[in-house]
């Protein structure tokens, strides 16, 4: 670094800048940069007078010292240190925030001509400098000394890091890869990373994703060498198009057992030992991962500015429309209105939006046929058996949500069907009769009861079978699929949607059933959206089997989803403890960052299942022994995503640069933005946020719940141009609001 001294003599620094003058192939050559270079006044920066004036200014000098004998004589003093001073910020080569000796040489370098490989030649940069490459440096100048020349990300991560991974040891060289998801549809030509100074060499490239791991190479990039560490250009030997939405693995190699990435916690990544070679494995086997993000980004050309935030939201790279965040109800559980206050404390104080009310076929619904003619309603009989205790209380919830407004109300047909057709299974020759069954209930509840229902998804985790449903396998599930939707429109129920396939194991939903259902153009007509299951955080590559369908539209929720509780279906109280709780909640974040379109936790509160003949215990809501509910700490935690991420908000892109710290981003859909995460740190720590394009932003306040707080909600936060500062306690859920 060229540091300043205050008591280097005047004749000193003259002779100083002289010096450097006069080793850059000294000519009277004009900048070939669009960079505020000229200020001595003339029309024509040249290295001979603004080169001097520059490097005569960074040291210090001012007043006549800055502009002594100089021809041809530029400007008065105070016009040059004007000039100057107006520049400063864009002459700022290094971007650490100041114009220094150091920007000077480079400008100097630049302006007599040389290779821009040969401007940082001999210089030691400080610490805070963030552009220190020379492939960096020299696109910087190239753009005009103006950030606005940056480039737009494809895919990656440009935070700075909070630390640095080893990728090559002593035993040999691996393959690192994280695993992005491209948040732009756009021509990759450059790639990014920030690594260690090193004498050996690195080299980058970008895979396929292939269900979860990397697949087929795509394109690589050239060998470089980095000098000094910091953020280094990789310009790919062939250009790819990237697809928004679409996942990819970027990945990077060394030969050099120094060799080290600039990395965050939170993400996917993987490696595998792999002998270096100038040439990329057409493909790679990467067994060994870990949570973590590398430094590193995949760009149309010029490089992207370093964020100052530790949070930064970009509000022009969108992912998934929100439907709604919610919970099961079990409509056994009404007791004549004891259950009312439990719906309104998940409404009011849960947030909840969007409802799976259930209602079991496991006994007292049909129990012998109506008539044998599947295609008749017997009215006497139906009329009957609606209005039994068991439809009495289905109707009764439906009627409080419809009458508390609430967003979305999907209803489901949860547990085996009678006897007479089929118990565990359904009878190919009772198919119509089920038909029957699930329509009669419709036609009731609209005509009779004046009742709201969004959707129905008729099943439940029917790759499993008894006793959560009977046992049916993807062609009969599309096959009466089909048959209710022919039935329903023939009785006017074709705007109740549907949602399926309600699976047990998420794996069957997305690779067995949704090839079946996407593969027939008239059930998808009415398909509202996909409906899966799992209690250990995955979504099975849900995302990406819809967004390769003809139907990229179509939303997909986890309609069932939690941390596991042994027990709690036969009896066993879940665990109280706060564990269970984050647990839950960061199940809640991975299946949105998955692309999830909403969260239907189970259970909304405790209550008796008619399918397991026990109390299930999975609550949000527990009860007492007087019948009144309390909120348990999941309830809580849920709340921190579901009062505030409403229906129609939109998921954007958000980069947390705080170790332990991970974070979710949304617009829209009520506040104008907000960021939900968890801080899973065992101290406090302060997050700087800036909101990127989106809406301006005014206010804020944030809302924590952790073991001792419970939806603890802030003072009004100030916000500055989209910035604003907010400390966030250890082992908690936080929630920034701003509007």
């Amino acid at each position: 670094m060229i540091t300043d001294k205050s008591s280097v003599s005047r004749s000193r620094v003259l002779a100083v800048a002289s010096m450097v003058v006069c080793s850059l192939h000294l000519e009277p050559a004009t900048a070939a940069t669009n960079c505020p270079l000229s200020v001595s006044g003339a029309s024509q920066a040249t290295l001979t007078v603004d080169g001097v004036l520059l490097t005569r200014y960074a040291r210090g000098m001012r007043g006549a010292a800055l502009t002594a004998e100089l021809r041809p004589s530029p400007a008065l003093p105070s016009t040059v240190e004007a000039s100057i001073d107006a520049a400063k910020t864009a002459l700022d080569v290094d971007d650490d925030g100041a114009f220094t000796p150091t920007d000077a040489l480079i400008l100097a370098r630049s302006m007599a001509g040389m290779p821009s490989i040969a401007w940082t030649s001999g210089i030691t940069f400080g610490a805070t400098a963030k552009r220190t490459d020379a492939n960096l440096i020299a696109q910087y100048v190239a753009s005009g000394c103006a950030i606005t020349g940056a480039g737009t990300i494809a895919l990656g991560s440009n935070s700075e890091g909070t630390g640095t991974d080893t990728i090559t040891d002593s035993t040999g060289a691996y393959i690192n890869a994280n695993r992005f998801q491209a948040q732009s549809s756009l021509t990759v030509t450059t790639l990014y990373a920030k690594v260690a100074a090193i004498s050996g060499k690195y080299q980058m490239a970008l895979y396929e994703d292939a269900s979860g791991s990397p697949g087929a190479l795509l394109t690589s990039s050239v060998e470089v060498t980095p000098s000094t560490t910091g953020w280094h250009r990789f310009a790919l030997k062939t250009p790819l198009a990237v697809t928004a939405g679409t996942s990819y693995w970027l990945s990077i190699w060394s030969n050099d057992s120094a060799a080290r990435v600039y990395s965050s916690s939170g993400g996917t990544l993987r490696w595998g030992k792999y002998a270096y070679s100038t040439t990329w494995p057409t493909a790679v086997v990467l067994n060994s991962g870990g949570a973590f993000t590398y430094s590193m980004y995949a760009s149309d050309g010029a490089p992207l500015p370093v964020s100052s935030a530790n949070v930064v939201v970009s509000g022009n790279t969108q992912y998934q429309r929100i439907v709604g965040m919610g919970a099961n109800a079990n409509s056994n559980a009404w007791e004549n209105g004891a259950l009312r206050p439990a719906l309104d404390k998940l409404i009011d104080e849960g947030g909840v939006s969007m409802w799976r009310v259930i209602v079991e076929s496991h006994e007292g619904w049909e129990t012998s046929n109506d008539d044998n003619d599947p295609f008749n309603f017997n009215w006497s009989y139906y009329n009957a058996l609606y209005e039994t205790p068991k439809f009495q209380s289905l109707w009764a919830v439906l009627d409080h949500l419809k009458a508390r407004n609430a967003p979305y109300i999907l209803l489901n047909v949860m547990g085996e069907v009678p006897q007479w057709m089929g118990r565990n299974a359904i009878s190919t020759n009772r198919e119509d009769e089920w038909v029957e069954l699930i329509t009669s209930m419709l036609v009731y509840a609209r005509s009779t009861k004046q009742l709201r229902i969004d959707a129905i998804s008729p099943m439940n985790e029917q790759d499993l079978g008894a006793p959560e449903g009977p046992g049916v396998n993807a062609t009969q599930y599309v096959r009466l699929m089909n048959k209710l939707r022919v039935r329903m429109d023939a009785l006017g129920l074709g705007d109740i949607r549907f949602y399926g396939p309600e699976t047990a194991n998420v794996s069957q939903g997305v690779n067995t059933y949704m090839p079946a259902m996407l593969a027939d153009a008239n059930l998808m007509a009415r398909v509202a959206g996909f409906a899966l299951h799992d209690y250990s955080g995955g979504s099975g590559g849900a995302a990406d089997r819809i967004r390769n369908s003809s139907y990229p539209d179509r939303p997909f929720v986890m309609t069932e989803f939690s941390a596991w509780c042994s027990g709690c279906d036969t009896g066993a109280p879940q665990p109280t403890d706060f564990d269970f709780a984050t647990t839950t909640g960061l199940y809640v974040m991975r299946h949105l960052g998955d692309g999830a379109a909403g969260t239907l936790v189970y259970d909304a509160y405790d209550s008796y299942y008619e399918h397991h003949g026990s109390i299930g215990y999975w609550g949000l809501l527990g009860r007492n022994t007087d019948g009144t509910y309390f909120a348990r700490k999941r309830m809580q935690v849920l709340a921190q995503f579901s009062r505030y991420i409403r229906p129609g908000a939109t998921r954007v892109a958000v980069s947390s640069q705080v170790s332990g710290v991970s974070a979710l981003a949304f617009t829209s859909g009520g506040p104008t933005a907000l960021v939900a995460g968890y801080n899973s740190n065992g101290s406090s720590v302060d997050l700087t946020i800036r909101f990127d394009n989106t809406s301006s932003i005014s206010t804020a306040r944030l809302i924590q719940t952790s073991s001792s707080k419970d939806q603890e909600t802030s003072a009004p936060i100030t916000v500055s141009n989209n910035n604003l500062s907010v400390r966030v306690d250890a082992n908690s859920f936080f929630t920034v609001v701003a509007q």
